[in-house]
């Protein structure tokens, strides 16, 4: 008899000193204490330790980051910035939380429920400065066009 791993229940874990130029997609949560500089897609979690560093945007239903991330973030649930965190580019979330002492450079707006998830799934292209998310982001109507813009220290 053989058995199948239901691969929403395993974590790809990319362990410290673990560099990679490219972009991952995922089935599972995703757990990088290396460094990427690509994109990361799952419909489930990333979380980027402590040790972590992402250069490239980053779509998932719920997204934690201990380390640094440099790019655009679609979290379709929540986003968590943890306290010894960096992150600087833009993130798309209905729930966010940051913790004291979160250092932060970004723009944040809020998505609209409406949108079709999979209309939000990133571009292939590494590092795009424009993705197929952010033109798909609409406003609500009780909302500025333009994004907050935090800086916290």
């Amino acid at each position: 008899m053989k058995s199948k791993l239901n691969p929403s229940t395993i974590v790809s874990f990319f362990s410290s000193g673990f560099h990679l130029e490219g972009d991952i997609t995922a089935e599972n949560d995703v757990r990088i204490e290396g460094e990427i500089r690509g994109n990361i897609s799952t419909k489930k979690r990333v979380i980027i330790g402590e040790s972590g560093k992402v250069l490239g945007d980053i779509e998932a239903e719920h997204i934690v980051v201990l380390g640094e991330v440099k790019g655009k973030v679609v979290a379709l649930s929540r986003l968590t910035i943890g306290k010894n965190a960096l992150f600087q580019g833009m993130a798309y979330t209905d729930n966010i939380q940051v913790d004291f002492g979160a250092k932060m450079e970004a723009g944040i707006q809020k998505l609209n429920k409406q949108v079709n998830e999979e209309n939000l799934f990133l571009s292939s292209k590494t590092n795009s400065q424009i993705s197929h998310a952010q033109n798909n982001i609409v406003p609500s109507d009780d909302q500025n066009l333009d994004p907050a813009i935090a800086s916290v220290s």
